[in-house]
């Protein structure tokens, strides 16, 4: 075998061998979005509000879209004395080389979600972000941990009008929150 011969038998070794690492790699990533699907909790210590629990509560609903960016609806809400909600619809993406860390940009909101095995932590990245955030009433924050529900991938989540959103047809751009 002449050295041209040899040479181009390993360039192209080299180029299959790549290709497939490539492709192995995109079903890697495509199951690793596929398992932060799911549905969501939270619920905050119990506290006493004028001889009254009270506590903050809610869901997150997780649906993996196929560019590696995760959809969600988030609902919350506060006790006494207030007993105030609120709620948004919208999309995570994902900050290069961190797999497990995504961030929410969006009508004053600036979050970063980070996944930690069962659960989900949302706080703010900066200090102020969630005093222009239009997500809730006075004083409602998504700022916490949400402990995973179960591994079923959602189709839908359920409104505060208890009407079935699915995701797969309603984008967070074309819903209105209110």
């Amino acid at each position: 075998m002449t050295l041209n011969k040899l040479l181009l038998l390993i360039i192209l070794t080299s180029i299959v061998l790549l290709s497939c690492k490539s492709k192995q790699n995109t079903v890697a990533e495509k199951t690793n979005i596929e398992a932060k699907a799911g549905y969501f909790t939270y619920k905050t210590n119990i506290r006493k509000h004028n001889n009254e629990e009270t506590f903050n509560a809610g869901y997150l609903t997780i649906y993996p879209e196929t560019d590696g960016s995760l959809l969600f609806y988030l609902e919350v809400s506060i006790g006494a004395p207030s007993y105030n909600s609120g709620r948004t619809y919208g999309r995570l993406n994902p900050i290069p080389h961190k797999s497990s860390v995504f961030e929410y940009d969006s009508e004053g909101c600036n979050w970063q979600i980070t996944f930690k095995n069962n659960s989900i932590t949302i706080h703010s990245k900066n200090d102020d972000s969630n005093i222009n955030c239009s997500f809730g009433g006075h004083n409602v924050s998504a700022f916490g941990d949400y402990k995973k529900e179960g591994n079923t991938k959602p189709s839908y989540f359920s409104n505060y009008q208890d009407e079935k959103i699915y995701f797969n047809k309603t984008k967070p751009e074309d819903y209105n929150n209110y």
